[in-house]
């Protein structure tokens, strides 16, 4: 199923993948309707949903300019977010998940960043941390300077590569940038936003706002919780990464060296906090030669460029929420 909006040529296209997510897309849908800048298209595209989503998204359909595609059931976010992308006419593209909001400034925000910065490829911001109720739970920052001048890609990567710093909602790129980039990578359903930024930074010309523009949504159902059961799972995620873009770092950043050992300490916390999540954990001799390698200045770096403090404060809140009995997975 396809809503048209005829030959409405958007400055911004707001791609929205769903699956089962009538739960918080009234939230989601209604920050949309509350932009103070409304030149955009949304791209609802439905991943085969079982409850109302589909149902609650044509509610909408007489108050936003939004086209719903409906799909058969993929399982994966990044897949279901390429097609929409094919459907895009926006000068630039956002993805805005079933979960997370916008402050209401975020477009016009943007669209005043993109007239002084014309040859900008890629904008950025912070974003906030909410949770199932929508309480705000703590900042989520980039660690870039604040000096209004375009961002190249060395900078951005010596940073990026050692951790996806970036929420998904707080990133706005150039729809002609994918003809180089290329989309989205179907097998990473947990670092595919990651793989992407990498390659959008090697481009360079990013502009970052130092503003709280989008709301991140942490709860027990996100698929970045629930897209797999086994650590040995999230591991292979990471090491894609690595695998990826190593040479790439090898080739712009001034100490790839260092650079790539913080992205092993990284990897391995991350591992770490997610077998404490999982109940699973077991002590990893992979982790203290990590530790070991990084040195205390390094170990310094780190807590700098993965924002660290502020993901685990943030996520402490999860402890108190409960589990919805019958949840379907969901992105």
């Amino acid at each position: 199923m396809q809503t048209d909006t005829g030959s409405f040529s958007p400055w911004l296209s707001v791609v929205v993948p769903t699956y089962n997510g009538a739960r918080y897309l009234k939230d989601t849908l209604e920050s949309l309707m509350a932009q103070t800048e409304q030149e955009f298209e949304v791209l609802l595209i439905d991943d085969g949903s079982a409850d109302n989503t589909e149902a609650l998204a044509k509610s909408y359909v007489d108050k936003l300019p939004i086209r719903i595609l409906r799909t058969e059931r993929t399982g994966s976010w990044t897949e279901n977010t390429n097609r929409a992308l094919c459907e895009a006419r926006g000068e630039f593209i956002s993805i805005l998940h079933q979960d997370d909001t916008w402050l209401p400034n975020r477009i016009e925000v943007l669209r005043t960043t993109y007239k002084h910065f014309p040859k900008a490829r890629v904008i950025v911001h912070n974003a906030e941390f909410i949770d199932e109720q929508s309480v705000h739970r703590g900042c989520w920052t980039c660690p870039f300077h604040n000096s209004t001048e375009y961002l190249d890609g060395a900078y951005i990567l010596e940073r990026l590569f050692i951790q996806n710093f970036l929420a998904v909602p707080a990133v706005t790129f150039k729809r002609s940038t994918l003809q180089d980039t290329g989309t989205f990578d179907p097998s990473l359903w947990y670092t595919g936003d990651w793989d992407m930024w990498l390659r959008l930074a090697e481009m360079g010309n990013w502009i970052f706002v130092p503003k709280v523009l989008a709301s991140f949504r942490i709860h027990r159902t996100s698929q970045t919780l629930l897209g797999s059961d086994s650590v040995s799972d999230y591991d292979k995620q990471y090491k894609a990464i690595t695998a990826r873009h190593s040479q790439m770092i090898c080739r712009h950043v001034k100490d790839p060296e260092k650079v790539l050992a913080l992205a092993e300490l990284s990897s391995e916390i991350n591992l770490f906090l997610m077998q404490l999540y999982k109940k699973s954990f077991i002590p990893s001799k992979t982790l203290i030669i990590a530790f070991w390698r990084s040195g205390t200045r390094g170990f310094l770096r780190y807590l700098y460029y993965s924002r660290l403090v502020e993901r685990i404060k943030s996520r402490l809140t999860l402890l108190t929420i409960s589990n919805p009995k019958g949840a379907e997975r969901a992105y």
